[in-house]
């Protein structure tokens, strides 16, 4: 099972960093999610949510102000093919991540 991001203990809920208006679905298209305690999960939908998501990408090595950018101009024709090919890069970079910290709760358990 996999730890939990700050605290180490198993995680029970997948967190979409990126949330609300079609977010959820581009978070899952592109592993921008967050292995948490049900707790945890409950405060990064709380009143503080932007503040959890910025630490979230700080912690997974994505900038938050850029990812975020990306994703909104996912609607705009002009900006589209540029979005895409950061948020496929993320995709990469995401899913190794994710992988390390299933391997390391993995053996360090």
């Amino acid at each position: 099972m996999t730890a939990a991001f700050s605290n180490g203990q198993p995680a029970e809920d997948l967190h979409h960093i990126f949330f609300g208006r079609g977010r959820r679905k581009i978070s899952d298209d592109h592993n921008l999610v967050i292995p948490l305690t049900v707790e945890e999960h409950q405060k990064a939908h709380g009143p503080k949510a932007r503040e959890h998501a910025e630490k979230y990408c700080e912690y997974m090595g994505i900038d938050f102000d850029k990812t975020l950018l990306a994703i909104n101009s996912l609607t705009n024709p002009l900006k589209k093919r540029d979005a895409k090919k950061y948020l496929n890069g993320l995709t990469i970079k995401m899913a190794v991540k994710l992988k390390s910290l299933e391997l390391d709760s993995k053996y360090n358990t």
